[in-house]
């Protein structure tokens, strides 16, 4: 390795370490909070289940610090964003990751079909997609349309940290101004988990007919 690849190399390096070096602390830290297991399993449908921001209203209903799951679900927008931005080549040759993400593409380009007018604002179109609480949106979409845009992962990133700040903030604290002027918290628990249940099987399951009609 000569003088002028090492540098590369190791910015390479740093794409790949940091952004999974932040998720690992980040996992970490919260084993110490006394709503780890509230938190684990509200990231785990955030990640593996089409209900999205969805887990943010049903956290604050379920007793959650609204600044705690705001900012835990902000910080996986960020560190998912930063980690396709800077390494989006290299996952699509990832075993699996790989398939998931071309899956994923097929999805963003239905919604830049869907959500057309949003492409001329290039950053600020961005940062909505990843704010609005829809399945198929976020920090994983995101960071897919940046690239089809043309915008560079720099500034992709920028705009996923400023939407997933604004979406995830916006959707909590409305959600606790709902629970603190209810009687009774657990029926709006109850109902919020309902409703984003249902809605996330209805949008999904339009989703995977969408993807079983594509050609």
């Amino acid at each position: 390795m000569n003088k002028k690849t090492l540098p590369t190399a190791v910015s390479t390096a740093l794409k790949i370490v940091v952004p999974l070096g932040v998720a690992g602390i980040g996992i970490w830290l919260l084993s110490f909070s006394s709503f780890y297991a509230q938190l684990y399993s509200l990231m785990g449908l955030y990640l593996f289940t089409p209900v999205g921001k969805f887990v943010i209203p049903v956290g604050v209903a379920g007793g959650l610090p609204p600044w705690l799951i705001a900012g835990v679900i902000v910080w996986m927008d960020v560190v998912c964003g930063a980690f396709l931005a800077w390494n989006y080549d290299l996952v699509l040759h990832i075993p699996g990751l790989g398939a998931l993400l071309r899956k994923a593409e097929r999805t963003g380009r239905r919604a830049i079909q869907q959500y057309r007018w949003l492409l001329p604002l290039e950053f600020v179109g961005v940062a909505i997609f990843v704010m609005v609480p829809f399945y198929g949106t976020g920090a994983f979409a995101g960071s897919i349309i940046g690239r089809f845009i043309g915008m560079k992962p720099a500034r992709t990133l920028s705009a996923i940290c400023v939407g997933a700040a604004v979406g995830c903030f916006s959707i909590t604290y409305a959600s606790d101004l709902i629970v603190s002027i209810s009687s009774s918290w657990l029926i709006v628990a109850i109902g919020i988990a309902v409703a984003a249940v249902v809605i996330a099987s209805v949008v999904g399951l339009k989703t995977r007919r969408g993807e079983k009609e594509t050609p």
